[in-house]
């Protein structure tokens, strides 16, 4: 998450002087960082950050971002969804292996009913 907000900084300190040297104070509304540390919320941010900042590259690189700045971006986004994608599939991991809500309680109810019928024969 951190490589991301690095970018997005970067990109808002950038679009803040672009804004300031040109006189246009609605440049760097576009790129306004998150107050919030959620993923979500920080992945929506990259991407908007990544499509309003494209058709304006060359003024960005203009004001000394690196000429890779947008893949840089991009590729930090990749690895943040990836990193998300894996918490969410061993979460998905964890909860199948313990039968879902309950399932495991389930299955140990059923286990204690079959040996409690199992005494009274």
């Amino acid at each position: 998450m951190e490589l991301v907000r690095e970018d997005l900084r970067a990109i808002r300190n950038t679009a803040e002087a672009i804004s300031e040297a040109d006189d246009l104070p609605e440049f760097e509304e576009r790129f306004r960082l998150p107050r919030s540390g959620s993923r979500w919320l920080l992945l929506a941010k990259a991407k908007g950050f990544l499509a309003d900042a494209l058709p304006h590259k060359a003024l960005f690189i203009g004001f000394e971002l690196p000429a890779d700045f947008l893949e840089d971006l991009q590729a930090d986004i990749a690895l943040l969804e990836t990193a998300k994608e894996n918490k969410d599939a061993g979460l998905a991991e964890q909860v199948g292996r313990h039968g879902g809500a309950g399932g495991s309680r389930a299955g140990g109810h059923q286990a204690a009913q079959a040996t409690h019928t199992d005494r009274k024969e």
